[in-house]
């Protein structure tokens, strides 16, 4: 499955690659991660490190057309994530239009 397929604004988070349902920092595998930021679901999904190298190239291609401008990297994705103006919808939209 993508990661578009089973994130949910419940499961979906900022600052941290993962949290706890009571939104405690929480190591990306943890069995207490019940939420991820987009670049922690990218992981969780994706376990091999070449899985992960091209959703984040598919995802910094739509990423750097939405913006205007030129994206690369995980340190982009997360800091778009990040940003308090970046809701779930942009974020779900951004996976589904990147097939990731």
């Amino acid at each position: 499955m993508k990661v578009h397929e089973q994130i949910t604004e419940q499961t979906w988070c900022r600052m941290y690659f993962a949290r706890t349902q009571t939104d405690d920092p929480t190591p990306i595998f943890s069995e207490r991660a019940a939420k991820w930021c987009l670049v922690g679901w990218l992981h969780k999904v994706y376990v091999s490190g070449w899985e992960v190298s091209i959703a984040v190239e598919r995802l910094n291609s739509v990423l750097s057309s939405v913006l205007h401008g030129h994206t690369s990297g995980t340190g982009d994705l997360a800091r778009w994530n990040n940003s308090p103006h970046t809701t779930f919808q942009q974020v779900h939209e951004l996976l589904k239009r990147a097939n990731v």
